[in-house]
């Protein structure tokens, strides 16, 4: 009986610490393979698009907005969006986060 609950307890404490978080969305449309990507190639980043260039993709770097400055008033700061010309964007985000509790 002992043996039986020792090792429920190190199952249990074995799988107390896994965690994921999942999102399901629409199927991407294969025809029209042009993606935005964000700057960098490194880790996660630069694996997706590797993957997409040998996949056969179309991508194009987001650098962020133009900041366009000038002298017609005393602080005048204007900001410029580019458009984006793809049919998807690409966004990453990712966390390291340690949710045992042991």
């Amino acid at each position: 009986m002992n043996r039986l609950l020792a090792i429920v307890l190190m199952m249990t404490s074995l799988t107390a610490c896994n965690s994921q978080n999942v999102n399901n969305f629409e199927r991407i449309d294969s025809s029209a393979k042009s993606v935005t990507v964000p700057v960098g190639s490194s880790g996660l980043l630069g694996g997706l698009k590797q993957s997409l260039r040998s996949n056969g993709w179309k991508m194009s770097v987001y650098k962020g907005a133009s900041i366009i400055e000038g002298t017609m008033g005393k602080e005048t700061s204007l900001q410029h969006y580019d458009t984006f010309n793809t049919r998807y964007t690409l966004k990453v985000a990712y966390q390291q986060v340690d949710t045992c509790i042991w």
